[in-house]
């Protein structure tokens, strides 16, 4: 007698409700289940509860780029990532984890960020590959104010920043929020370790992917921690 596969950790997927998205400047329309995206993102949760809205009417995100919504649904249905970095594409592939992260915040989507976060840490502590000005520049300038996504950018450059060549200085190519920023957290740390107890080494030399696995997630104030 063949053997039952255990239940599955996600909720089925209901195809009998659905609601359409119009993605992109064409306006792609995608079919989606809306159980399955209600209950992750507080964004469409919202949207399709207004009273404003009829029954039919699409939602737009015309401001989305359709690879990057392709992405963020693929992470909902499947619980995972679908993006892979090779020593050759490491740069693309945390560009584009940036981008999915600040596409799932923008859904108000904690599961899909959280999911996100794990990847980009991951993604860093297993290569050779630093975090590039480049792409420092880049979360701070698309991400929110106060986002977990700033504080990992604090700590990787305060940490394990690769300055990269530049003609001019190292703060010409870094935006002044992310200075300001770097400068208070470097401030915390030296004002914190005064009495020396710590060296210089476990201060400043602390790895993203070495810390607790809830430090740069989002978690609502009713659910529990990460184990």
């Amino acid at each position: 007698m063949a053997g039952t596969s255990p239940p599955s950790k996600r909720p089925r997927i209901e195809f009998a409700d659905l609601f359409v998205v119009n993605v992109g400047e064409a306006s792609k329309p995608y079919r989606l289940p809306t159980k399955t995206f209600t209950m992750r993102s507080n964004f469409f949760k919202a949207a399709l509860s207004s009273k404003w809205r009829t029954e039919d009417s699409a939602i737009d995100l015309k401001d989305v780029q359709i690879d990057h919504f392709e992405t963020y649904v693929h992470c909902v249905i499947c619980d995972e990532v679908d993006l892979i970095a090779t020593p050759d594409t490491e740069a693309k592939t945390l560009a584009k984890l940036v981008d999915l992260y600040v596409l799932s915040d923008r859904m108000l989507d904690p599961e899909t960020t959280n999911l996100v976060m794990d990847n980009l840490v991951r993604t860093v502590g297993e290569s050779d590959y630093l975090p590039s000005d480049d792409l420092l520049s880049r979360i701070y300038r698309l991400a929110t104010s106060g986002s977990p996504l700033r504080k990992l950018a604090v700590d990787w450059a305060l940490h394990e920043w690769n300055e990269q060549p530049n003609d001019g200085k190292p703060e010409d190519n870094l935006p002044s929020e992310l200075l300001t920023d770097l400068f208070r957290e470097f401030r915390r740390l030296k004002n914190g370790n005064q009495n020396g107890k710590r060296t210089v080494d476990k201060v400043f030399a602390l790895r993203a992917d070495k810390r607790q696995k809830c430090c740069y997630h989002q978690h609502p104030e009713d659910s529990p921690k990460c184990k």
